[in-house]
């Protein structure tokens, strides 16, 4: 969720400088556009969504795990080592409050909750229902298998959220991921399948300019595989994430012995796609219309 507001914050500093680019008007086209990597409006796609996609999904995950240890915490405690928690991380999520639990005859805890982000210096408030479940191999451990060690080695997650900062600010976002974990020797290979789906809706007032903002993505998760090692950075090693959003953005504006843009306008729709390499690197393609553009990058799995 920590993207969103770094996304607002980009998208009105780019504006304000001019750095957008307006909509693309196609024709039709028969054949596709290599296009130029060096242009405006693919440097702002490529560094607000590009590798941003790989934290998406992690605070997703984070999300879930939060609830969990949050509310399940003295149940959890033998199993606080498990690779999969250690997604979690350093959380930014607070939990306000639960404001109930639910256990459902097909083994799935639900939470009710209200929660905050924060995020340099900004707070975020969401709340909804999040449903989490445990399993070992394909079986969902019921209440029982709590009351000890959950030896768990899958976590399936489901949530659906809405959330503001103010009255200018809001979003909705929901996913659905399988979460699964192979120990390999003192090292473990953890798998991510799943989507997630994203509504973004902000006005944004400077002092020239006013825009407005409206965004929807979905990312779907292919088989992400992260090695977790003993004492070092944890490292993707294979898998796959495609993005596809639309972006709206429409700004209007002007000041007295000024001349910013009067109006600036941003439609379309993108498609990213992120593959993993061998070599620790990641091939992503872009496409907007009849174009598109493909770019290498590396991944740090030395530290």
């Amino acid at each position: 969720m920590k993207r969103f507001m770094v996304l607002g914050i980009l998208l009105f500093s780019l504006a304000g400088f001019g750095l957008m680019s307006g909509c693309d008007k196609n024709d039709s086209p028969t054949k596709s556009i290599v296009g130029d990597t060096l242009s405006p409006q693919f440097q702002f796609i490529d560094s607000t969504f590009g590798e941003e996609m790989f934290e998406g999904f992690d605070q997703s995950i984070e999300l879930s795990l939060e609830l969990l240890s949050d509310t399940l915490g003295p149940l959890l405690a033998a199993s606080k080592d498990n690779p999969i928690l250690s997604l979690q991380g350093e959380s930014d999520i607070i939990i306000s409050s639960v404001d109930s639990i639910v256990f459902t005859d097909s083994k799935w805890w639900v939470f009710y909750f209200d929660a905050t982000i924060t995020d340099d210096n900004e707070t975020m408030y969401i709340s909804g229902a999040d449903s989490v479940q445990l399993l070992l191999g394909t079986t969902p451990l019921s209440f029982l298998d709590y009351h000890g060690e959950p030896d768990f080695d899958v976590v399936k997650a489901r949530a659906q959220v809405e959330g503001t900062n103010n009255d200018d600010f809001s979003l909705g976002f929901h996913h659905r991921i399988v979460v699964a974990v192979e120990e390999i020797a003192s090292d473990s290979l953890i798998t991510i399948s799943g989507t997630t789906n994203d509504m973004l809706d902000i006005t944004l007032v400077g002092d020239q300019q006013v825009c407005d903002i409206m965004m929807s993505q979905q990312l779907n998760i292919s088989g992400l595989e992260i090695f977790v090692r003993n004492g070092m950075d944890d490292c993707i090693q294979d898998g796959s994430i495609t993005a596809s959003f639309t972006i709206d953005i429409s700004c209007t504006g002007g000041g007295e012995g000024s001349n910013p843009f009067d109006e600036l306008d941003i439609l379309g729709t993108w498609v990213v796609t992120a593959v993993i390499n061998d070599d620790e690197t990641a091939t992503f393609t872009y496409t907007h219309g009849n174009t598109y553009w493909q770019v290498t990058k590396e991944f740090d799995c030395t530290s």
